[in-house]
């Protein structure tokens, strides 16, 4: 009766031992995925999300300026100009609107402390991955 006790003292000990060890093991595996995951969503130092808001604020950048150009343009078709002056106006516009994109652009890679390149892979990779435009 002694030796059947022992024995079974011993294998519910092992086998708590193993329940144990298999909770752990499954805590470090749940802990590793998550790190993980966390780590390949963080690119230039900026996680998913943030790189979603990125996205955002460069497509209303660009909304803003192709905006001006829009606004700009007719109010110099309203002047009645001939061909020459009007591609010289126009011209002019493309001109400051380019200028006043690259300066909200400026503005969302100071803020984000990103690169011009990292902003435009985040952007194709806003565009790769539908993410949302507003």
């Amino acid at each position: 009766m002694k030796n059947i006790r022992k024995r079974l003292n011993i294998s519910i000990s092992v086998t708590l031992i193993s329940l144990t060890f298999i909770s752990c093991n499954e805590k470090k595996t749940v802990k590793n995925t998550q790190v993980e995951k966390s780590k390949s969503e963080e690119k230039f130092g900026l996680s998913e999300d943030k790189r979603k808001e990125l996205f955002k604020e460069t497509v209303s950048a660009d909304d803003k300026a192709n905006a001006f150009q829009r606004a700009k343009q007719d109010s110099v078709l309203n002047l009645k100009l001939d061909k020459t002056q009007l591609k010289k106006e126009y011209h002019l516009i493309e001109i400051q609107s380019d200028e006043l994109m690259k300066k909200y652009k400026t503005e969302v890679t100071k803020k984000y402390n990103i690169t011009e390149e990292q902003e435009k892979q985040i952007s194709f990779e806003g565009l790769e991955k539908n993410w949302p435009l507003e």
